[in-house]
């Protein structure tokens, strides 16, 4: 028999939203891998497993674990309750309590379920997941870089010794290295505590080695994976087009500081962005990467240096200079649903800055420009009177893009805004935004740790290590 049945189910929302019809089969002890495009309802495969769907979802069908029936409250709450089934989301920074260190959480998962050796058994899952600086450094999560969080996140899984683990794009934020360190730790966590492991991923080449079977949603069924070719994206192709400085960092400096010491983040670091191109920013997690894409934006005042747009320098002083500034130099940031507000539907909040910057010539223009743009990224117009919340984490992603093209930007910098999606909307993206830089003469600094991504569509790119930022060959 198998441990974990999905049969016939199907979730319907009220907003109009339905499910694949999901059929699945999970023996003990394997590892098995869930991939499909953007919005096509793997996370939400995960969330009716855990109960975690929104009140409007209405559920039909069956899901078994053993022969507990999980659709029956009684029964998901006793399972729930005594650790058996653990979920590891999407947006690892929004779990963590920010008023207790990392230890401190830790022990009071462990508390719950072991009594006796919660101390013990704590300081034996630090080690395991390789983080035992955590036992003496009483650091908070988000001291922690992308990597760490994601294993603390894993220690907090493991604190009820689960049987069945279910894992929504672990990886999707942290550089090459770690995520070939992480999936290994999970291999070799399946094999010591035999748990049955279900993953979500469109870094399917990444799991590929390790996983027991893979299966895909394609055409609103669940089937066994088998692989595509996909066209590489090119280089950005206007060698007539004219490339000036449109944005410019002269010797920033910005250090992080800590209770006891200070650390030099980005030491002397000067950049320039030229118009009609993509310029691309990698180096490993916790280098300084989404630091100084903030420095850039003007979120982050640096410690010293300047800022030029245009070669007009950028100061506190000069309020209509700093207006138009946010206008004309938007950050994409990595986590999708921060950067939206939950309590306004995605109308409002695409409609709020076009009508605050004047861009357009009233609502009914600015409508029109949203969804033209909604359609070129393969969205209907119906999602814009959902709430982020509604919407998968693609979707979200695709959505920052929206709002960034109907704005009309010079510069646009784009911090791993690809980690939710799969290879066609990521390729779609990029040709959206090849467009958008065509048409206006625009600007993208593109930060990601797809190595290959940014050496196939990069005109220009660079490197961040130990503070220092060296350029690369392209």
């Amino acid at each position: 028999m198998k441990y974990l049945r999905i049969e016939q189910l199907r979730i319907e929302y009220q907003s109009g939203f339905n499910s694949p019809i999901f059929n699945l089969k999970i023996e003990k002890g394997q590892w098995l891998l869930l991939s499909g495009s953007s919005g096509s309802g793997k996370t939400t495969l995960a969330k009716a497993i855990m109960h975690l769907l929104p009140p409007d979802a209405q559920v039909t069908g069956s899901i078994f674990l053993d022969n507990i029936d999980l659709l029956l409250p009684t029964q998901i709450d006793n399972v729930l309750k005594r650790g058996i089934i653990r979920y590891m989301p999407q947006n690892t920074g929004l779990f963590f309590n920010p008023y207790k260190n990392a230890f401190t959480q830790l022990f009071d998962a462990v508390n719950i379920y072991n009594k006796t050796h919660a101390l013990h058994k704590t300081r034996e899952i630090l080690e395991v997941v390789q983080l035992p600086f955590l036992i003496e450094k009483k650091k908070h999560a988000f001291q922690l870089s992308g990597g760490e969080q994601q294993r603390l996140l894993l220690a907090l899984s493991l604190a009820s010794a689960p049987e069945l683990l279910i894992i929504d794009e672990p990886t999707a934020s942290v550089d090459r290295k770690l995520k070939t360190q992480l999936i290994e730790l999970i291999k070799s966590l399946q094999q010591q505590l035999g748990i049955t492991i279900l993953s979500i991923s469109h870094e399917e080449d990444l799991y590929k080695p390790l996983v027991n079977r893979h299966y895909k949603i394609e055409d609103g069924c669940i089937i066994p994976y088998q692989q595509t070719i996909t066209k590489p994206v090119l280089k950005l192709n206007n060698k007539d087009a004219k490339r000036e400085i449109v944005l410019s960092c002269t010797n920033i400096n910005y250090s992080f500081k800590a209770p006891t010491k200070q650390f030099l983040l980005l030491n002397d670091v000067s950049l320039q962005l030229f118009s009609n191109s993509i310029t691309g920013l990698s180096g490993a997690s916790g280098a300084g990467k989404s630091t100084l894409a903030k420095i850039l934006n003007k979120t982050l005042e640096p410690d010293s240096g300047r800022i030029f747009l245009c070669n007009n320098e950028i100061n506190g002083n000069n309020k209509s200079a700093q207006k138009k500034f946010q206008k004309q130099v938007q950050l994409l940031m990595q986590d999708a649903l921060a950067s939206l507000n939950p309590k306004h539907t995605l109308e409002q909040i695409l409609l709020a800055p076009l009508l605050y910057h004047k861009i357009y010539f009233g609502k009914e223009e600015a409508r029109s420009q949203i969804s033209k743009w909604l359609h070129l990224l393969h969205l209907s117009d119906t999602v814009l009177q959902n709430y982020p919340h509604q919407l998968s984490m693609g979707q979200l992603q695709r959505m920052l893009f929206v709002r960034n093209f109907t704005l009309k930007p010079l510069i646009t910098i784009v911090d791993e805004c690809f980690t939710a999606l799969d290879e066609a909307n990521k390729q779609l993206i990029i040709n959206a935004m090849k467009l958008y830089i065509m048409q206006n003469g625009a600007s993208c600094l593109l930060i990601s740790h797809d190595y290959n991504l940014l050496q196939q569509v990069c005109n220009y790119r660079y490197d961040i290590a130990d503070g220092v930022l060296q350029p690369v060959g392209t």
